[in-house]
Order: structure tokens, then sequence, then C-alpha cells
């Protein structure tokens, strides 16, 4: 994404918290999400899609499918699966380009969307433009060794009811190449956790939190203490503050604070078993 359109369509929100809105246009109002009561459902997803230079001739992964086949495969299957909004991890410009092509998709980047391959980019956001239309972008900018990890932020409204949803698409840094990231992550993730209350007083009623965290226990323990974020698989404190031991593996979650509630959580892993990835897409059905 090119500068001018960063200061047009992007708001950046690093610790002094400033801010710049934009809209886009809507297209003509269809929904495929049903009422329930006085809310309403839609499912919701978070995926690393392994980045595209993994499998191409002579990456790590170079016997999986091609990042954009592995792309479109995947899109697939989240429209079968009925998921509107998707948050999208280590994603890359033939993956992006497989997303646009298939021209049912709406898609946000944070910057920079190609730097991937250094650990710096490739968060995005994806909805199904049917259901949402996108009102507001925005970034949240967290420093980490040296640049800032970038983190789209995406407020959509619903064609159907009306009602607002912002998302914001996470990836942590891994323990790779025999670097121990925990120290990292635990400074990083205090930074998330002062960036989504500064979202919360803005005014923001349904956030929803998902991505490639990069552990288990701590992420789901820290952003549940003193009730800042749900966690779509159920797991939360005990009464007397401690955090239990997850019966579930993995590293990819889902988060809710305000109007967001979860049940049917779901760790896919056909994504891994028909190689379009090497993690699993994790839904929930969200009600707001």
């Amino acid at each position: 994404m090119h500068s001018k359109n960063l200061t047009r369509g992007v708001l950046a929100l690093t610790a002094c918290g400033s801010m710049a809105l934009a809209s886009t246009p809507s297209l003509p109002a269809q929904a495929d999400e049903a009422p329930s009561g006085t809310t309403h459902v839609t499912r919701v997803g978070s995926y690393n899609v392994l980045g595209s230079h993994d499998t191409d001739p002579g990456g790590a992964n170079a016997a999986m499918p091609t990042g954009r086949a592995r792309m479109t495969a995947s899109l697939q299957h989240f429209e079968k699966q009925l998921v509107s909004v998707v948050a999208l991890q280590e994603l890359e410009n033939p993956q992006a380009s497989a997303i646009r092509a298939d021209g049912d998709w709406g898609l946000f980047r944070a910057t920079p969307n190609e730097a991937v391959k250094t650990g710096a980019g490739g968060n995005a956001v994806m909805w199904r433009k049917k259901t949402w239309s996108l009102t507001k972008t925005a970034e949240l900018t967290i420093p980490y060794a040296g640049h800032d990890l970038h983190l789209p932020v995406v407020t959509l409204k619903n064609r159907a009811n009306g009602k607002l949803v912002t998302v914001v698409s996470v990836q942590n840094p891994a323990d790779v190449a025999g670097r121990n990231s925990k120290a990292d992550r635990l400074k990083i993730r205090g930074l998330e956790r002062a960036r989504l209350k500064m979202l919360k007083k803005a005014g923001t009623r349904t956030l929803v939190v998902m991505g490639d965290f990069n552990e288990n226990k701590p992420v789901r323990c820290g952003l549940t203490a003193s009730g800042i974020m749900r966690d779509a698989s159920g797991y939360k404190h005990r009464n007397d503050g401690t955090c239990p031991t997850p019966g579930d593996q993995g590293t990819d979650w889902i988060f809710g604070s305000g109007h967001a509630s979860f049940t049917q959580w779901q760790q896919d892993s056909l994504s891994k078993a028909q190689r379009w990835s090497d993690h699993p897409m994790v839904y929930a059905k969200m009600r707001y």
C-alpha cells in the first residue's frame, strides 16, 4: 500500500493515539446470517496461511502447492463453512491476488504487507462482501526488534442489521532460528492489551481480536485477565484468579469483547491435511 493511501485510509494508533479515518462506498445489501433474538449471529475465523515464499521453488515447503493455489482452495472451504470474517497472517502478494480474483471477499492488508519474509508484516483481514460493508480501516503498531509489528484494524457494518464489528489480526513473534521470543511476546502482549483498551475506550462496542499468537496459556490467560477479552474456546480464569492449564493445543486463537460472545469454537485441521497451510483454520460462531 502506498503512503498516500495510508494517510487517507489508515488509522495509525501509536503510543500517542493519533487517528485518521476513512470510509468506502457500499454495495447493494445482501446477507447470509440469521438473527437470534435481539442479537445476530455470524461465523468468524483466523488463519495463518503460510507465506507464499515458503512454497515457492527452493522454499522450505516447496513440495506443497503454490501460495495462490493454497489460498484459492482455502477460500472455497471458508465459504463452505459459512465464515464471513477472517483474520489472516503471513499473507503475501500471490495469496492476496487470489482473494481479490475470487471477487466475493473484501481485503485490507497492514503495512508493510509483503514483509512476512522478515517477520514484520503479512497481517490482513478479509470479509464477505455480501454480508459486510467496510466503514473504517486502521493499524495498531507495536515496536519489536528495531521495527514495528503492524496489526490491521477493520470496522465492518452488517448490511442486514447495520451493526458494527471491529476486527484486529495479530501475529506475535515465534521461537525460530534458535531465538527464544518468550520475553518479547510478554512485552508485546502488554502493549497489545493497552492498544485494545484504547479501542474500547474510543467507543468500540464489538471488538474481535484473532490471530497466531505463537503461544497458548500465556496469551489466553493474559488477554482474559480482568475481563478485558473473552476467549472463544471458553477458556477463562478460575474464581481465585489463577489460570487453568488448557486442554486444547495450538497458537491460533479468537477473542472478543463488548457485545461479542462465542459458541462452537473449532480447530479445523483440513487445511493441514490438504497442505494448504501448516496451521489449522480456527473459527467460532459469534453473537453480537
